[in-house]
């Protein structure tokens, strides 16, 4: 077992298999994929399950999902996210932290001092304000759907938007989370159960 450090604005990347827990006095921003693809908890710390006892340990279970690969090596040079800088608009830079061909998302970081211009390119786009009071984004096209949000909330901006610009609302800069469908996904979302021509 390794502990590392976490730092405000760290990403650790956890592809499926990599076993991780999060620490005292953490706060955690947890983006994952769907609703059928879940966490498996090995242990549920302390928590008590609807007969009032602890929940069980699974170990066997966990150890048969659990990747070898994902050694202190491999997580120090693959899993702990090195912020790249991507664009840059004014005073405002955007700061790619990770994407994998494992996870489905790819993150960005937007530090946004002033306003920045973008567009959904057909796919949907979900912030994250991390730090900061507030954001507005406004559709290019349509000046009267435009939406704002607090910190820590979120807004998903459907792919059919578009062209958008995003403000800072108050006197300070913001900090967004930029998650995206990774360009080179190429694994089906639907459920494993699913087939093709049935309701989904």
């Amino acid at each position: 077992m390794n502990i590392w450090d976490a730092n405000k604005g760290d990403l650790f990347l956890i592809p499926p298999g990599a076993v991780h827990f999060s620490g005292k006095n953490n706060l955690v921003l947890e983006i994952s994929s769907t609703t059928w693809w879940f966490t498996f908890k090995i242990y549920d710390h302390l928590r008590l399950d609807r007969d009032g006892r602890p929940r069980p340990i699974n170990g066997d279970h966990a150890s048969a999902n659990m990747q070898e690969q994902f050694d202190t090596d491999y997580v120090q040079k693959h899993l702990i996210a090195v912020p790249k800088e991507s664009r840059v608009q004014g005073d405002s830079r955007e700061e790619l932290l990770g994407e994998r061909q494992d996870l489905l998302f790819q993150i960005k970081r937007l530090k946004l001092d002033g306003e920045w211009i973008d567009d959904t390119a057909g796919e949907f786009v979900m912030f994250n304000l991390v730090e900061g009071d507030r954001v507005r984004l406004t559709p290019l096209d349509d000046k009267t759907a435009a939406v704002e949000w607090g910190y820590a909330e979120a807004y998903i901006v459907p792919a059919s938007v578009g062209g958008f610009r995003l403000e800072s609302l108050g006197d300070r800069s913001c900090t967004l989370i930029r998650a995206q469908v990774s360009p080179d996904w190429n694994m089906p979302l639907l459920p494993h159960h699913w087939k093709s021509g049935e309701p989904s």
